[in-house]
């Protein structure tokens, strides 16, 4: 009996043990994966810090406030002249990392133990993989975004042709974004109890320099004929310029890069050219078929967005018999000697456009696409991209049979990354110019109140209250930059300094509703006079002068005239009234204005 008692004792603990071992793998590889999700999340971070960073840095050495960016992507660090084996003071200095020698030869031994521990500033951590395209085992510290096989260094570079012979000239490029490494504990090199634990790379893309790729080229002529989206049925059609769709991708193309897509002489095949006479850029204008490799090219990426099918895009439509007009003043698209439609006839005169025949229930090329790249990689896709992903490809490569990719092909990619991209987004809350976007509510005789509405200048209405609208917008903007901003002033008070100060808020206040907040300055840590309310009154008692926000700006609903017995409309609120009225008479809109009654 005991001993039946004990083999069941036995079994009890090894089917607990088992199961113990069971729950404890389970539980370490959660806890592995949440590590690594929390690694991987905080390495992401450590990148757009340091995006964020390099591009503040950019602007302020530069002086050139906000508009001094473009494509940047993440460098590491190496020290340009090679791994240096002497003095010892240069040997364990933490700048002396390289991988190579001086020479160029590549570093091993014990100098590759010392590189590996000097690794401190933007670290170039060693991680060996095999190459994608020439499967050489490679310390890949680069990410080869452009798909070419080598790594595109960034910075100033030595120009070659595709033979690798050298112009005896440099240039500056942006190449591809580089790994930097993230240790265990960043405030010391690395070392035995110092390990990479992650490492990251970005590329930033200017937005606001680039073209949408979704919203530009179209197949306008198509719009009867319907043939089918692949060369040579080349139909795009610049008219007036007045939307994005107008805007020629194969000219862009042409331009990124001369030998795949910009030929002028189309050479014939057997001396490098290429086949069926497509090397050329020629745009022909208006009902004949534009040539080119560029142009090809620029209808695949069109015939994705499209889906294939021309007729997949919306109409605008309309009520007239057929959707045929005669005139232009019966329907918006028209409107203003405004060819909104596209297709055709060719614009030649600045009034009175001709669109007879016109019919806006054909397809219209301003219309939301069937399909959308969300990323430029996608361009590598040859499944939506076609033949321009294998252009692509040997753009960055070498050219005419070269064995080296010279400097201005291989960089083909991050030219393109700086000038397209594929996330755009309309501008919110702007005024359009040429039609309606704003609802003015008027209630007897008074504007009540000014609301901006997304997107509603695709419906095509002609404006009636573009004067309220603009003035409204010009005052909140005006009057918000006044409050949050600082200017130049002179002010003594309680002090005998008279000097250039900056003016805080209280210039605002005082103003247009008598708060006076500077009672007392004094001078702060940077040299600045400053002022303060002893008594206490400041933006937190702001509701009590009719305000329900922190920035009290105001639009034509509210422009104070008279605030506690003391009138403080200035010249400043006229002359923005003056300017929205300006731009009003500028696009020939008055006949339509609508007066607000009391204002």
């Amino acid at each position: 009996m005991a001993l039946v008692i004990t083999l069941i004792l036995l079994s009890v603990t090894l089917i607990m043990a088992v199961a113990f071992l069971a729950v404890s793998r389970r539980e370490r590889n959660a806890v592995t994966t949440t590590t690594d999700t929390a690694t991987a999340r905080l390495a992401a971070d450590a990148a757009l810090a340091n995006a964020k960073a390099q591009i503040v840095a950019s602007i302020f050495a530069t002086n050139a406030a906000a508009y001094n960016f473009g494509l940047l992507v993440s460098t590491n660090y190496i020290n340009g002249v090679g791994f240096l084996t002497a003095p010892p003071s240069s040997y364990t200095s933490l700048t002396n990392v390289n991988y190579n020698y001086p020479g160029g030869a590549p570093i091993s031994g014990n100098d590759l133990i010392q590189d590996v521990a000097n690794l401190f500033y933007l670290p170039r951590a060693p991680v060996y993989l095999s190459n994608l395209v020439t499967h050489a085992v490679e310390n890949r510290f680069y990410l080869d975004l452009n798909r070419n096989g080598v790594g595109d260094p960034n910075g100033w570079v030595t120009n070659v042709d595709s033979f690798g012979r050298g112009f005896g000239t440099m240039s500056f490029q942006v190449g591809d974004p580089e790994w930097i490494g993230l240790l265990d504990h960043p405030d010391a090199p690395h070392g035995p109890k110092n390990h990479f634990v992650a490492r990251y790379a970005f590329i930033a893309v200017p937005v606001g320099n680039a073209l949408d790729l979704n919203a530009i080229h179209n197949q306008a002529y198509d719009t009867v004929a319907n043939r089918p989206l692949i060369p040579p049925n080349n139909e795009f059609f610049r008219n007036q310029g007045v939307g994005s769709w107008e805007i020629n991708l194969a000219a862009l193309l042409a331009d990124l890069n001369t030998n795949e897509w910009g030929q002028i002489i189309d050479l014939p095949s057997n001396l490098g050219g290429p086949a069926g006479g497509s090397g050329f850029y020629q745009y022909n204008e208006p009902f004949t078929f534009d040539h080119g490799r560029a142009f090809n090219d620029a209808l695949y990426l069109l015939a994705h967005r499209y889906g294939n099918d021309y007729r997949l895009l919306a109409p605008v439509g309309g009520n007239s018999p057929n959707g045929l007009f005669t005139t232009a003043a019966v329907f918006p698209p028209f409107q203003n000697n405004i060819d909104a439609y596209d297709n055709g006839p060719l614009q030649t005169a600045f009034a009175d456009i001709n669109v007879s025949g016109q019919n806006i229930l054909f397809p219209w090329v301003g219309a939301d696409n069937t399909n959308q790249f969300f990323t430029i990689g996608e361009l590598f896709n040859t499944n939506e991209t076609a033949a321009f992903g294998i252009d692509l490809l040997n753009a960055n490569a070498s050219f005419f049979g070269g064995t080296t990719n010279s400097t201005y092909d291989r960089y083909t990619f991050y030219r393109m990354l700086d000038q397209l991209g594929s996330d755009s987004a309309p501008d919110s809350g702007k005024i359009n110019l040429n039609y309606s976007n704003a609802v003015v509510n008027i209630t007897n005789g008074l504007v009540a109140n000014i609301a901006v509405v997304p997107n509603a200048e695709t419906n095509f209405v002609g404006w009636t209250n573009f004067f309220l609208a603009a003035a409204d917008r010009l005052l909140r903007t005006y009057t918000t930059n006044w409050f949050q901003g600082s200017t130049l002033d002179c002010y003594t008070n309680y002090t005998t300094v008279t000097n250039v100060v900056f003016q805080d808020p209280s210039n605002y206040l005082a103003t247009y509703y008598g708060i006076h907040t500077n009672y007392f300055s004094y001078v702060d840590s940077l040299g600045r006079f400053i002022w303060n309310a002893p008594n206490g009154i400041g933006l937190t008692n702001l509701p009590l002068y009719g305000m329900t926000n922190l920035i009290p700006a105001f639009g034509v609903t509210n422009i104070p005239v008279v605030i506690n017995n003391r009138f403080v409309y200035t010249p400043a609120v006229n002359r923005l009234l003056q300017l929205a009225a300006n731009i009003y008479d500028s696009v020939n809109y008055f006949s339509n204005y609508v007066a607000p009654g009391a204002a």
